[in-house]
This record gives C-alpha cells, structure tokens and sequence, in this order.
C-alpha cells in the first residue's frame, strides 16, 4: 500500500493519539492538531494527502470548515469526517462538498483503515 501523509484533528488528544498510532504502523506520514489553527498551520506545511477530522471541535470551526479550508490548500485532499452526531451523512446542507466520507463514532479502527487504503488505490486516485 503507498505511503500517505495525513493529518488527524480531534480536540479529544487520546481518541487522536490512538488514530495516530494506527496510521503510523502502517507506515504513513502523520500528524496531529488539537484545533483548527493548528491544523491549518501544519497543513500548510504538511500538505496532506488525507484530512481526518473529528466534526464538533471545540472552537466556532467544525470540521467541515477545516475540511474547506485545507482543499483550498490542497485541492487533491481527501476528507474523512468522524462523529458522534447520528446521522450527519443524511442531513441536507450540514457536509460541505469538501467532505468525501462520514464515519459516526463509535468505529472500528478498521474501519478508518479501510477508507485511507481505499483512497490510496490506484483506481480511485
């Protein structure tokens, strides 16, 4: 599988911390930001390949607005939201177009793992 450099946004440092262990055992490129600042100043030096973050961040940015604001960056990004806001996918005119999928919490690891390795496939690139 090719190497992706991601960054993962969770105010929640642990749930975070553990999605960042994962990617790195699997040999991706990965950081972490705690708020939207942060996210768009490592972004931007990043330039990442996949955005992973957490919708309801504690700030008056959601993720969806972080997801906007790195495809203006990065225009190739791929975006995965994960929530714990039932069924967000459905609801008309929440997920900016920036948003390639939602995952609602709680997940399997696996799961998330999926979604990068099938972005990274050659079929969808």
């Amino acid at each position: 599988m090719p190497v992706a450099k991601i960054l993962v946004v969770d105010d929640e440092i642990h749930f975070a911390s553990h999605i960042e262990v994962m990617f790195s055992l699997h040999g991706h490129e990965v950081r972490m930001a705690g708020n939207p600042w942060d996210a768009m100043a490592i972004g931007n030096k990043l330039r990442p390949d996949i955005l992973v973050t957490d919708w309801m961040l504690k700030s008056e940015i959601d993720g969806g607005q972080v997801a906007t604001m790195m495809k203006e960056v990065c225009p190739e990004l791929k975006v995965i939201v994960i929530t714990g806001c039932t069924n967000l996918a459905q609801k008309s005119g929440e997920l900016p177009d920036a948003v390639d999928v939602v995952i609602e919490k709680p997940f399997r690891m696996e799961a998330l793992l999926d979604e990068i390795t099938r972005f990274l496939s050659p079929t969808q690139r």
